[in-house]
């Protein structure tokens, strides 16, 4: 073949490739119009949704430019230790399943780091004891979608209507994208719902000395820490099996 006749043949496939990728590049803007993309999202599992979080907060605390940097550089760490076990065997098998272990001794039973148990204490809230009087339903937490938050407003809604006397108070950093949610919720329900944006350990206190419960929407978490305290403390808590720091409670 001639050098012309190589040169557009070259030409012919860059033109197809672009012509693929501005296919590809319309249909997502058809899908995303369309909620597909939202559609896909809500279909994904929950944990895998999860990690893609982590890796995208990651990103911006580290300053990485991509995903695949980002777990470069957590391969690269050589020391390591996890908030449950649960956490270690995500990281076992979703970060280090094509690096090996870091380097140095296995310090862990996954062999990459110890597992440290964390204290229920933290809050130095003296023992409680569970009143009927009681009526605030506390969600202690970062206000993000994540969280589960819609599903909890809507149950507090059913609830409501149901005539059920109850508070729900909110008390966490509130994430702006879930701010606008939030404010209509708060002027459908008036003052039975009380926001502890950046709450201290003491305004957690003072709530968790009114509560009913301890409420923990979020199907999924590296350790769970609301729940925990409150069932170390005597407050009951509403919170998913699955979560690592009750796992085996009885």
């Amino acid at each position: 073949a001639s050098l012309f006749d190589m040169a557009k043949l070259s030409v012919d496939v860059m033109l197809l490739l672009f012509g693929t990728l501005a296919l590809w590049l319309g249909f997502l803007r058809i899908a995303e119009a369309a909620g597909l993309v939202d559609l896909l999202a809500r279909r994904t599992a929950r944990r895998d949704l999860l990690v893609r979080w982590a890796v995208v907060q990651g990103m911006r605390v580290t300053g990485t430019e991509s995903p695949h940097a980002y777990l470069r550089a957590l391969r690269a760490v050589p020391e390591v230790a996890f908030i449950s076990r649960q956490t270690a065997e995500e990281y076992a098998g979703r970060v280090m399943r094509k690096a090996g272990p870091p380097a140095g001794p296995p310090a862990g039973p996954h062999g990459h780091g110890p597992v440290l148990p964390l204290g229920a204490d933290g809050l130095g809230l003296e023992r409680q004891h569970w009143s009927p009087s009681r009526r605030d339903i506390v969600m202690i937490g970062t206000l993000e979608r994540r969280k589960n938050i819609h599903p909890a407003m809507d149950a507090f809604r059913l609830l409501w209507a149901d005539g059920v006397d109850v508070r729900l108070v909110l008390a966490g950093r509130i994430d702006p994208a879930l701010r606008p949610a939030l404010d209509a919720f708060a002027a459908e329900a008036g003052p039975r719902l009380v926001l502890l944006d950046h709450a201290g350990d003491g305004e957690l206190r003072a709530a968790l000395r009114r509560a009913r419960a301890v409420l923990s929407a979020s199907a999924v978490e590296g350790f769970g820490l609301p729940p925990y305290e409150a069932l170390h403390s005597g407050i009951p808590a509403i919170a998913a099996a699955s979560l690592p720091s009750l796992q085996g409670l009885k």
